[in-house]
């Protein structure tokens, strides 16, 4: 059986909680390196209380990248959390670190911000995993993101 998760996680908290910040009420749950809680807190704690011997994939814009990071190495977090959940990074396992998915307002493409998580099971027959071209995309105005696919045999 295949499990699929499609994803998009905003570039900012779930929750505003400035001003009443309700400090380990999610213990174990979200992040250890911010204050807030963010759609990805979600996203790993639900793979790691729902793993099993079939083949999990997540996959979307989680708007996190490990070439820059807003607070205190967050963005490296949500990658080590997918891990201790039982997901690895297919993309940048496959092509040795990360490989651009996203085109910034100026012009340059410098971030993966786009992801593909899989579990040993799904990895198993796993051929390949690559970001497409972004020819057509950007000049076409479909997406400031390039899709990523995954190719099993």
């Amino acid at each position: 059986m295949w499990n699929m998760v499609s994803c998009y996680s905003p570039a900012w908290p779930l929750f505003d909680w400035e001003g009443t910040r309700r400090r380990g009420r999610f213990d174990g749950f979200k992040s250890v390196l911010s204050d807030d809680l963010w759609l990805t807190d979600f996203i790993h704690r639900y793979a790691a209380e729902h793993r099993n011997d079939e083949r999990w994939v997540v996959a979307g814009d989680f708007n996190s990248a490990t070439t820059f990071s807003w607070e205190k190495g967050q963005n490296q977090e949500v990658l080590d959390n997918m891990g201790a959940a039982g997901l690895d990074e297919a993309v940048r396992l496959l092509h040795g670190g990360p490989v651009p998915t996203f085109r910034h307002s100026r012009g340059s493409v410098k971030h993966q911000l786009d992801h593909f998580y899989l579990n040993a099971v799904a990895r198993q027959d796993l051929v390949g995993c690559r970001v497409l071209s972004d020819q057509g995309v950007f000049e076409q105005g479909l997406s400031d993101h390039l899709p990523l696919v995954g190719i099993w045999s």
